[in-house]
């Protein structure tokens, strides 16, 4: 299924080695997008390298990035797209990501931001051709209302491109031990939690979990999803060949 991939992601290195007191500097997108760690750095490019070339892209698209924090998608979203809206609740990730857009040396010309709630999106209904929802539903307490409202604003034939933790199964047990071994901060659970989530399979039916990827089944939001679009590829990240061993999992939808 991955095949043919040719759009390149673009490395936040470049910004955040540049200028110094770029805000990025000082925040999460520095520690995930900048880090020492080949085993983070690896998983979090080869993320956005799926999920970038998962869809056709070219200067006429109009894209939707929901959820785009403090913006480390959105330069590379910059350079395939005609048009690239980057939204997210907290505003202080936009005034992060406007600071990413608006350097000089890089400027991203092709990119707006809105500080806005993904269930009350302020976009024309059948206006956006693209829209990336990358490990966000997990994080939203209505998931039905976000995904009414992506199905809104996208256009006939629109595609959504959505990413998911995996947070159950044997990935669960390979994600602790990596967040272990690269002292990455990760929920902790204990080994009746373990025995359940990673084993049975059977987490505690939480959907969605604020600030949290604890409990998370991504199999209840891949099923309401397929209910308003069709599913068209999916990819495990960042070793598809391992399939659902992976921590994540990206997929391409069409709306009907």
């Amino acid at each position: 299924m991955v095949s043919n991939l040719k759009k390149k992601i673009i490395n936040l290195s470049y910004y955040l080695d540049s200028q110094s007191n770029l805000t990025l500097n000082n925040s999460y997108c520095k520690r995930l997008y900048n880090s020492n760690s080949f085993l983070i750095d690896f998983y979090i490019y080869r993320h956005f390298y799926y999920a970038l070339n998962i869809v056709k892209l070219n200067q006429e698209k109009m894209i939707l990035d929901i959820g785009c924090g403090d913006g480390p998608f959105l330069p590379s979203l910059n350079k395939y797209g005609k048009r690239v809206i980057g939204l997210d609740l907290l505003l202080g990730m936009i005034s992060k990501a406007k600071d990413l857009i608006n350097f000089n040396k890089f400027r991203l010309n092709n990119v707006f931001l809105l500080n806005a709630d993904g269930l009350n999106l302020p976009i024309k209904d059948n206006t956006m051709d693209i829209v990336f929802c990358l490990e966000t539903f997990e994080h939203i307490p209505n998931t039905i209302k976000l995904i009414n409202e992506i199905y809104r604003i996208l256009k006939y034939d629109g595609k959504l491109i959505y990413s998911l933790p995996i947070e159950i199964g044997i990935s669960l047990i390979i994600r602790q031990i990596v967040g272990i071994i690269t002292n990455f901060p990760r929920e902790s659970y204990n080994f009746k939690e373990l025995l359940r989530n990673g084993i049975l399979k059977k987490p505690s039916h939480r959907i969605n979990s604020l600030g949290t990827h604890k409990d998370f089944d991504w199999r209840v939001i891949h099923r309401l999803i397929n209910k308003k679009f069709k599913q068209f590829e999916v990819i495990y990240s960042p070793l598809p060949i391992l399939k659902s061993l992976n921590p994540t999992i990206i997929f391409k939808v069409k709306k009907k």
